[in-house]
């Protein structure tokens, strides 16, 4: 395969994520931060519990049960423990949601992620007995220190001292992190055809359906059971972003660890990526259906839907 490809490959996956975090900060100050998540700490609660407790237990049992190749495993394990979506603000406005909710749910889902994914996941491997060589704590840790987290602080000093120069920049920044994660997905598939065609009749893809429409289940109940009292006054406006949050996985952790601990597992980086855009397109169709009979019966909405100045992949996930 050419070095060139691998090479293009690579460097379109680390511009997503790089330029990702800096707009994720670049648009972010610490009141719209602060400000969507008064009187909503619980359901908040609720979709921490439901991400990083629920679908990994679920997920886990599922693996386990139907005995996938291990690769395959190691990828569905991997997207069961990240969070934190770039496109969750996009669906939720979509759908009439609380955008602004949203956005910063999934920026405190991806500042979760970096310390967890790396710390659960080779355990969560051993348990479910795949084969991870050089997929340690460090090795998933490092890049996202320096591609994810770093990149996001910049933007957010941006944005503290240059608040003109940020709303300048960010909207570009979120252009070109859209143009490199198309262009690192397609050239993926170019690149691993044959293991993509492969995968077909495994089963795998039918997985990768059912696995968001169970973490949007998840994320639902979750949301309203640690609601309590306050689901009446919030309303769907943060159950359909709580929900979206959970079935959409943090994309920007996913290609940190697909790059380097898991570089030379590329049955695994297909898996991954092709479950993320069926994903995807799955939550574009329920996110439009949902706003489409909001639009036809808005009387019915219980929460009206709050802006946010961010920008679809803004929110790095």
């Amino acid at each position: 395969m050419s070095k060139t490809l691998i090479a293009l490959i690579v460097t379109f996956g680390l511009a997503f994520v790089v330029f990702a975090a800096l707009a994720a900060g670049l648009t972010t100050t610490l009141r719209s931060a602060v400000a969507p998540l008064k009187g909503k700490a619980l359901p908040t609660i609720g979709v921490l519990v439901a991400n990083f407790v629920l679908v990994p237990l679920l997920t886990g049992l599922t693996l386990h049960a139907f005995g996938f190749v291990a690769q395959a495993t190691m990828a569905f394990a991997l997207l069961s423990v990240v969070a934190g979506a770039p496109f969750v603000a996009m669906f939720t406005r979509l759908g009439r949601g609380d955008v602004a909710y949203a956005a910063t749910m999934s920026l405190i889902l991806l500042l979760v992620t970096i310390p967890f994914m790396p710390l659960v996941l080779p355990w969560m491997l051993t348990v479910l007995h795949v084969p991870h060589a050089g997929v340690t704590t460090w090795h998933l840790l490092e890049p996202l220190l320096g591609f994810l987290l770093l990149p996001l602080c910049i933007g957010l000093a941006i944005r503290w001292r240059y608040p003109a120069l940020a709303q300048e920049l960010a909207p570009h920044f979120s252009q070109v992190a859209l143009v490199g994660i198309a262009l690192h997905i397609t050239l993926m598939f170019v690149a691993f055809w044959a293991d993509v065609v492969g995968e077909v009749h495994t089963g795998e893809y039918l997985y990768s359906v059912f696995m968001p429409a169970g973490c949007l289940i998840v994320g639902y109940g979750a949301c309203l059971l640690f609601m309590g009292g306050a689901r009446r006054a919030a309303g769907r406006g943060i159950v359909l972003p709580a929900s979206l949050g959970t079935a959409q996985k943090g994309s920007q952790a996913l290609i940190c660890s697909l790059i380097f601990a898991m570089g030379k597992y590329s049955v695994a980086g297909v898996v991954a990526l092709g479950s993320s855009v069926i994903t995807v397109v799955l939550l574009v169709i329920v996110a439009a259906e949902i706003g489409r009979r909001h639009d036809q019966h808005p009387r019915r909405a219980a929460a009206p839907v709050t802006e946010a100045q961010a920008s679809p992949p803004a929110t790095a996930r």
